[in-house]
C-alpha cells in the first residue's frame, strides 16, 4: 500500500503522507459535486468544474503538511497542464481512487509515489 506521494507543481515538489479520512472524505466530496455539474452544465462550466476538481483535490492532499497552500494559491502557480494532472493523478491514487495499473501513468507524468 502507498504511504506518500511527491507531487510536483510550479519547480517545487510537496511529499504528500498517507491521507487521513478527513482528507478522503474531502476528496471523494469534491469529485462526487464535480460529477453532478460536468453531467448538468455547458462546456464551459464543465471545464471549470474539472479544474476546480483538481484543485480541490491537490488542495486537500496538501492542507495538513502545506495548510499555507489554498485554492488561490494553488491557481497562481505557474505550470502546464501536464504536470497539474499528474499532480492530480498521484492523490488520487495515493487515496485509491484510480484503477490499478493507473498509478503508473500518473508517475510517468512527474508525480511519483512510493512505499514506506
Amino acid at each position: 500500500m502507498r504511504r506518500t506521494a511527491n507531487i510536483n507543481l510550479g519547480g517545487r515538489t510537496y511529499e504528500v503522507r498517507r491521507l487521513t479520512i478527513g482528507q478522503l472524505r474531502e476528496i471523494g466530496i469534491g469529485t462526487t459535486t464535480a460529477a453532478d455539474l460536468l453531467a448538468k452544465s455547458t462546456a464551459a462550466e464543465r471545464e471549470a468544474a474539472a479544474y476546480d476538481a483538481m484543485i480541490a483535490t491537490i488542495r486537500a492532499a496538501l492542507a495538513r503538511d502545506t495548510p499555507e497552500i489554498t485554492a488561490q494559491s494553488i491557481l497562481e502557480i505557474e505550470t502546464d497542464f501536464s504536470e497539474l494532472r499528474a499532480a492530480h493523478r498521484a492523490v488520487l491514487s495515493l487515496a485509491g481512487l484510480l484503477p490499478v495499473g493507473e498509478a503508473g501513468a500518473a508517475s510517468s507524468d512527474g508525480a511519483t509515489s512510493s512505499a514506506s
